[in-house]
């Protein structure tokens, strides 16, 4: 991708993975932009491949099924990825560094329906642990935010490490350090 995203993008993205369905005037109050500007951003997050797609996110309370975290150490690592991608039950698939390991995420409607894809790889012959979600701790957008080349809405200086993330009304802003956030919490008392 050839496209350079600036902070305004990440802002609009950030939006966007908590509320996809977000208005354009709604988006452009909370960053203080103009509904132009942030059409036209948009827009181009969509043209250059940025934005793949728009969703929703259900309450998993309206499933009754089972979370299964697996972890593989695949014979035939091609293989298992085929399978794996053909179950609708596996919703995510990774590829890991340490060995070719293969973790993946399945969620089933019963213990019945789970027990058949355990039994399967078990007659497969596969190398795998599983494990059973218990509860959700944390489930919050992912934004990779290194991607993306951050200033310091304090300072100025080019972020190099993990951003430390303010909202103030509605709006983020990104610090090098914790200094330059107390700094800037001091400005706006």
């Amino acid at each position: 991708m050839d496209y350079k995203l600036d902070r305004i993008d990440l802002d609009i993205l950030s939006l966007l993975l908590n509320d996809s369905r977000i208005s354009l005037t709604e988006m452009a109050n909370r960053l203080g932009l103009s509904r132009p500007t942030v059409r036209e951003r948009l827009r181009k997050l969509i043209k250059n491949g940025v934005i793949k797609g728009f969703t929703i996110k259900l309450d998993e309370s309206i499933f009754k099924g089972i979370t299964v975290l697996y972890q593989f150490k695949p014979k035939d690592l091609n293989s298992l990825i085929e399978l794996l991608k053909e179950k609708h039950e596996v919703t995510q698939i990774f590829l890991t560094s340490g060995g070719e390991s293969i973790f993946a995420i399945a969620s089933y409607e019963n213990f019945d329906r789970m027990n058949d894809d355990v039994n399967e790889f078990i007659d497969r012959g596969e190398n795998f642990n599983f494990y059973i979600v218990i509860r959700k701790i944390k489930d919050e957008p992912f934004i990779p935010i290194l991607a993306f080349e951050l200033n310091c809405d304090y300072c100025g200086k080019k972020i190099t490490e993990n951003p430390i993330k303010y909202t103030l009304y509605n709006r983020d802003f990104y610090f090098c350090c914790k200094t330059c956030l107390n700094n800037f919490r001091k400005s706006r008392e």
